[in-house]
């Protein structure tokens, strides 16, 4: 497979993610000179190619089918990104680095979303149950409390996540905005903040390191999934 515009759109996917090539082909598990490869020439291997599509959420076959769209009719639409994506919202999700970092990335949110591993420990479970809980219980609660009882509260928080932290589990949060309308007033459009809470084990392929150390990753939420938020 040789496609020029490929490399092009697969080149547009990872810059519009903020993504560098490396990121790409950690997310992707591919060799970054396939990468490389792909982005100069818009040559890559069936295999290769269902995979960087797999870790951008997309799929391969339309991938493929607006590469040739674009070949024959030229760049046919700006949207073609966006058409690709249009079932999914990306989420940049940073690293939880103790509790004011979630509370940051909870504040001024209408709803939350978590996402963590499906195989725990019984353990690890109780704890991400606990952090959970007690930050909806926070959310709930926070206007009316004293601030040495916030105190309190984000002291056990934190205690819980150093030991999920011990126990291979780190904690991801960002927020993302959504525009809505009521059924009876489908002319006055509002937007909602919905937050995003994510355990990954440590060292998983979906934990990227940015330019600064950081450490970021991405939560991929189906548009579906939102109405019940």
């Amino acid at each position: 497979m040789n496609n020029p515009e490929l490399a092009a759109l697969i080149k547009e996917f990872r810059t519009t993610r903020a993504l560098t090539q490396e990121h790409l082909a950690q997310l992707a598990e591919v060799n970054i000179r396939t990468i490389q490869r792909l982005e100069s020439t818009g040559s890559c291997s069936r295999e290769n190619l269902r995979a960087i599509a797999e870790a951008f959420d997309v799929d391969v076959a339309q991938l493929i089918e607006t590469a040739k769209r674009r070949t024959e009719f030229g760049a046919v639409s700006p949207k073609d990104i966006e058409e690709l994506t249009s079932t999914n919202i990306i989420v940049v999700l940073h690293e939880v680095n103790g509790p004011k970092d979630l509370i940051n990335g909870l504040a001024g949110c209408d709803g939350q979303i978590n996402d963590f591993p499906d195989v725990l420990t019984e353990y690890q479970a109780e704890l991400i149950g606990f952090v959970l809980d007690y930050l909806k219980d926070y959310a709930d609660i926070q206007s009316d409390i004293y601030p040495s009882e916030q105190i309190r509260m984000m002291q056990e928080v934190k205690l819980k996540l150093d030991e999920l932290k011990h126990l291979g589990i780190s904690t991801f949060v960002g927020q993302f905005s959504q525009q809505v309308t009521m059924p009876n007033q489908p002319d006055k459009p509002f937007n909602r903040t919905i937050s995003v809470i994510r355990l990954l084990p440590s060292g998983a392929k979906q934990i990227l390191i940015a330019a600064d150390r950081t450490a970021f990753s991405f939560g991929v939420i189906p548009k579906r999934n939102l109405r019940s938020i």
